[in-house]
């Protein structure tokens, strides 16, 4: 089993970039594929930084996440887009180098938050009420030496909730944050011997995550209830001993969706008032896609496909669901073989999808519509 899916996916995508030659980009500045127009290509002004997809808006700009990977490791870039412009909105991974992945964002109050992945140190959590000026967190407090990835789940009971990975010892931390105070929002490794959770996603007011176990052994999903409790909510491994692991969550259609990376192709399941259910993917080329990675488009749901086996490899395919269940392909890579991850979503009247290439990331644009 995979120890941690995105722990994995990071070193993956580590030494594949490392193994392999620069593939030549297919694609150019302003090309139009389908409708879609490449607004960023080569990592803009990192070609190292390999990867961003969109994650979350804040005061009129889109802010993207970053798993890190690449032969240099570089600080991760904190990119924001007003759709028309992408900026810069903090100093390279906060002003520490070590800061090589940012875990998502979430927005808390006046507050945006983001987290941080540091390969030498503690995980980290900033804040911005402008966009501009960030400060950081918790320092001190929450995090150390063996929780190098931090992790924002999301917002419960008007409280911010924040985990940090750990394989080391205590296993996984929890902790809420009201604005002010950090006070813990688990037991060590969640009772379980977790280490490390996905990202996650909201059912009923609730967080849901898939939890990975400190032994490699597995997953379950899992609740926040409150204070430091959280309730099993499914089977572990969703009852295929296959699955391998999720690293992405959805909150659309009323519902948490989870994708699983599985060698006979990947699984999509849906969190909500009657449980955990497998979807059916009927039009999805299982041959091409163990990875699922469900994503929201407005509240749409969309599936974002890829094959990793000894690292990503692609293609970066992206499907969206007909009326009557059958999923149609909407992203073939965008005709360029190195996207071999495409993430969408919903931003000021346009579609975005950023994408993982060992050329530097790739982001597009198309207006709204099919």
């Amino acid at each position: 089993m995979l120890r941690s899916s995105k722990v994995s996916i990071a070193v993956l995508i580590l030494v594949v970039f490392s193994l392999s030659l620069m593939l030549p980009s297919l694609a150019s500045a302003q090309e139009t594929v389908d409708g879609w127009t490449k607004i960023a290509n080569n990592g803009i002004d990192i070609q190292s930084t390999l990867f961003m997809f969109p994650s979350v808006q804040f005061q009129g700009k889109l802010y993207f996440f970053d798993p890190g990977g690449g032969n240099s490791n570089p600080a991760a870039p904190v990119w924001a887009y007003d759709g028309t412009t992408f900026s810069h909105a903090a100093a390279d991974g906060f002003g520490d180098a070590n800061n090589t992945s940012l875990n998502g964002g979430v927005v808390f109050g006046d507050y945006l938050y983001m987290a941080t992945g540091n390969q030498n140190a503690s995980g980290q959590v900033w804040r911005t009420s402008n966009g501009t000026n960030w400060e950081q967190v918790g320092s001190g407090v929450i995090g150390g030496p063996n929780e190098n990835t931090c992790n924002l789940m999301g917002v419960q009971d008007n409280k911010l909730i924040v985990e940090f990975d750990n394989y080391s010892g205590t296993g996984a931390q929890a902790w809420s944050y009201d604005g002010t105070t950090f006070a813990r929002a688990n037991t060590d490794g969640f009772g379980v011997d977790i280490g490390s959770v996905s990202y996650s996603a909201m059912f009923d007011g609730r967080i849901q995550t898939i939890a990975s176990f400190a032994s490699g052994s597995g997953f379950i999903p899992m609740e926040y209830v409150g204070g430091t409790s959280w309730n099993k909510t499914g089977s572990g491994n969703f009852d295929d001993a296959n699955n391998q692991g999720v690293y992405i969550m959805a909150t659309a259609e009323g519902a948490a969706w989870a994708g699983t990376m599985n060698p006979n192709g990947g699984q999509l399941w849906k969190r909500d008032a009657s449980g955990w259910n497998r979807v059916p993917t009927p039009g999805v080329d299982l041959s091409k896609a163990n990875s699922f990675f469900p994503a929201a488009i407005g509240d749409e749901l969309a599936l974002s496909t890829s094959m990793i086996n000894n690292g990503p490899e692609g293609p970066g395919r992206v499907y969206r669901q007909r009326a009557d269940g059958s999923w149609y392909l909407w992203i073939n890579q965008f005709g360029d073989s190195s996207n071999i991850i495409v993430l969408p979503t919903l931003f000021n009247g346009q579609y975005i999808a950023g994408t993982g290439n060992f050329n530097g990331f790739q982001v597009w644009s198309k207006a709204t519509g099919p």
